[in-house]
Order: C-alpha cells, then structure tokens, then sequence
C-alpha cells in the first residue's frame, strides 16, 4: 500500500505542472490540552496554474471541543496572504493590477457525526467570515459623471481600496472508510458554501454613466440632464456561491502521523472570468497528533 501511494504521488506530480489546476501543501499540528480538548496550528501553500505562480499562503490556529462521540465544536481564525490579479476592461482600454492582499477569517462550527458498521458519516455547519482590502481601478470622473482627462487627452484613472466582508455558512456532508486497525481511511464528501449576504456591485459599460463613486467610495447618481450619461448594469451575487466535491485518503504510516491525498472540484457560481477562480485542487497534507 505504501508503494501505491508513492506510485500516485509521482503520476500525479507531473500532470499538475501542465494542467490549470491548484496544488497545496499544508502542515498541521495538534495538540490535546486536557481531555476531550485541542488546539491546532497549521500552515498551508496554494499554488494556481499548476506550480507557475503563488495562490495564497495562510496560517490557521484552531479551538477544538469533543462533547461526546457524536458531536464537537470548534472555532479558528486564519490569517491568509493572497495575490490578487485585478482587471478591469473599457471600451478604449484595460488595466490590470496584480497586488498581495491580507485577509482575517474566523471560523465557528459543529460537527454532528455517526458511524455504521465500517462507514462514518457527519454533517459539519460551518460559520465562516472573512474581511479584507480589495484594490480597485476607477475612471476619474467630475460632478456630472464625465470622465477627467490628462494633457494628452488619456482618460485618467484612480486606486482605490474597498473595505469587503464576506459572511458564508458552510455545510458539508462527508462519509469515510473507518474502520479499526485500518491504516488507510478513504473519503468522499460534497460542501454548499452559501452568502449571509451577497455583494451588489455596479459594472461600467458605457463612457459617463448614470453613476459614479466619490472619494468616500459611495455611488452618487449624476444630475439629471447631465451630458455624458451612459450605463452601469447592477449586479448581486446568487446566495449559492460555490458547491465543493471532494475525494481523498488518509493514510497513517506512523503512530501519530498521517499523510492525506485529495482532490477538490469547485463549481464556482459566482466566478468572474477575470478573477481566474482555480477550479481544481490536488492536496497533500501531513499532520501530527500529539
């Protein structure tokens, strides 16, 4: 069986460097404090596009409580550093901004769990919230919603930061091999990520526009009979934001150590082209329990 798995390992390794997908590697430590109670710190590296460019690198620290053999409780805070590739499109021209971006997670969830003969199942309910900085590129425009120009008659443009929140309720259900003395204990399970409150934006289409944003960041509306209206299209996000299905195995070559192979498949509902959402994930994972 360990040759299997390094026979995996090196098949899947090479597809990775020439497929559009995002690898990770994460580390994991786990600690139990007193009975039933245990702390977890755990890093993680994501790569997109195969091994060509960085996704995002993060630390988590974790709370975990067992109340009985059929449920726990857990609660944990990620802080995750992410490059962003930004792109926005008009009809004269684009501009692009790739940037590092901070973002703060905090996470609260139970787990309710059951097992039948060699199978165990649970359904987790996971509260996840995260905050950020997003970096966006705006025309500069005047009172009337005209845009400003340079010497040269450029259309002139303008960073700005946007304070975003995002509120999810993630419910995964799961199903495992487990059974006792086994050391290898597949898996399968699907997870419905859903916004608490999903983001209205509004998308530039047309010169001018009945719209603009002031250095607050707030949407004015421009006068009425102002010359060099066009259109913005109002857009809100579909409250299911992405349906994850996995697939993987966990294997302990040692007492206390385990090593985990998987596979992600994001069906991203709420994906923008331009945001280069990875949809693939193929993971390797190391933990160690003491």
């Amino acid at each position: 069986m360990k040759r299997l798995l390094i026979v995996a390992l090196c098949a899947v390794v090479p597809v990775l460097a020439k497929a559009q997908v995002g690898p990770i590697v994460s580390v994991e430590v786990e600690k139990e404090i007193v009975k039933n109670f245990s702390a977890a710190i755990e890093a993680e590296y994501r790569w997109k596009d195969g091994f060509e460019d960085t996704d995002r690198i993060s630390g988590t620290f974790g709370l975990d409580y067992k109340v009985n053999k059929y449920l726990k409780l857990g609660a944990s805070y990620a802080l995750l550093h992410k490059k962003e590739h930004y792109v926005k499109e008009w009809k004269s021209d684009t501009a692009v901004l790739d940037y590092w971006q901070n973002r703060h997670r905090f996470n609260g969830y139970v787990t309710g769990s059951y097992k039948l003969g060699n199978f165990k199942f649970s359904l987790r309910e996971r509260f996840q919230y995260t905050m950020w900085d997003k970096t966006k590129i705006r025309r500069l425009k005047d009172e009337y919603g005209n845009n400003i120009k340079d010497e040269q008659g450029n259309k002139m443009n303008v960073q700005y930061k946007e304070g975003r929140y995002k509120p999810v309720l993630r419910s995964r259900l799961l199903v495992e091999f487990d059974k006792k003395k086994c050391k290898f204990a597949p898996y399968l399970s699907v997870e419905f990520f859903n916004l608490l409150s999903p983001d209205t934006d509004y998308d530039e289409v047309e010169q001018g526009g009945n719209y603009y944003k002031d250095d607050n960041g707030n949407y004015q509306h421009v006068a009425e009979g102002a010359e060099g209206k066009g259109d913005y299209i109002k857009t809100t996000e579909q409250s299911l934001d992405r349906i994850r299905y996995s697939a993987g195995v966990e294997y302990e070559f040692v007492k206390n150590n385990k090593l985990k192979l998987y596979y992600n498949f994001n069906d991203n509902k709420n994906s923008d082209p331009s945001e280069h959402d990875v949809k693939h994930h193929v993971g390797l994972s190391y933990k160690f329990e003491f």
